[in-house]
């Protein structure tokens, strides 16, 4: 299990303060209830500098 920052809504690509480029990877749940886009932990400061609203999800890609 890992952490992500989960976005519902599309944003563009950008280029952080430090550097680094962020691209958003769409995602959906395995159980279809979850879909919007998502980027690596350590983004949270540049989020909210840009007023984009996140939440940090956990993902759990073992197989039971």
């Amino acid at each position: 299990m890992y952490s992500m920052i989960f976005i519902s809504t599309q944003i563009e690509s950008f280029v952080s303060s430090w550097g680094a480029v962020c691209i958003p990877q769409s995602y959906e749940s395995e159980d279809g209830n979850i879909s919007g886009f998502i980027i690596p932990i350590g983004w949270e400061k540049e989020l909210t500098a840009r007023g984009i609203e996140f939440e940090v999800i956990e993902i759990d890609e073992s197989s039971e």
